[in-house]
């Protein structure tokens, strides 16, 4: 008797796997950018995938861990710090490229949130008025979160983040509440998780 095995490919189209996602960083990450972190995914190639933390304002990230680009004059940078202490309209978007913000009115924003980016250098006089205009539905959001692909997959897997689909209702959430509110929505404690996480 002959027995034939057959086998079943499944094929997983892994573009657009984190399109309208957000990021939500599981309570064991201890990354220091990343800990208590949500993150809007805002573009995905082949091979990387780009967010923006939405719920860190600049000022309570440390200065001194932030390096700026050479195109940036010792004067810009020294006005751009003290912008950052003042304002409460830019929020950290992530540890890669700050010579860039991403620009956001939370006014316009319905089903996704649209991105515009802006170079802090070239466009600096933008930069000032959406920080101290009289919109105070304009942010910007300093810098960008870059994974590779197998990489932000794999951190998934060992449990340092939960995929959610993006609800635009919490764009207009205190970022100081936004992290445990979908922690909790998720069905999650904070005290319930032990170890380590953030390994990237």
């Amino acid at each position: 008797m002959v027995f034939i095995q057959k086998r079943i490919y499944v094929y997983i189209n892994l573009m657009n796997l984190y399109q309208n996602k957000v990021l939500v960083a599981m309570p064991n990450m201890v990354d220091s950018f990343f800990s208590k972190s949500v993150v809007v995914i805002t573009k995905e190639t082949s091979e990387t995938v780009e967010g923006i933390i939405l719920n860190k304002p600049v000022s309570q990230v440390k200065l001194s861990s932030l390096s700026f680009e050479e195109n940036e004059t010792a004067q810009q940078e020294k006005i751009l710090k003290k912008l950052i202490s003042q304002s409460g309209r830019l929020f950290f978007g992530g540890p890669v490229d700050f010579s860039t913000a991403s620009f956001l009115d939370v006014g316009s924003s319905k089903d996704r949130l649209s991105f515009d980016e802006i170079v802090i250098a070239r466009d600096f006089s933008f930069f000032q008025k959406v920080l101290f205009g009289e919109n105070k539905n304009q942010r910007l959001y300093f810098g960008k979160s870059v994974w590779g692909r197998g990489q932000l997959f794999e951190e998934i897997a060992c449990g340092d983040w939960l995929l959610k689909d993006f609800d635009p209702q919490i764009i207009n959430m205190e970022a100081k509440i936004m992290w445990e509110f979908l922690i909790s929505s998720l069905g999650l404690e904070t005290y319930t998780f032990i170890g380590e996480g953030g390994r990237s």
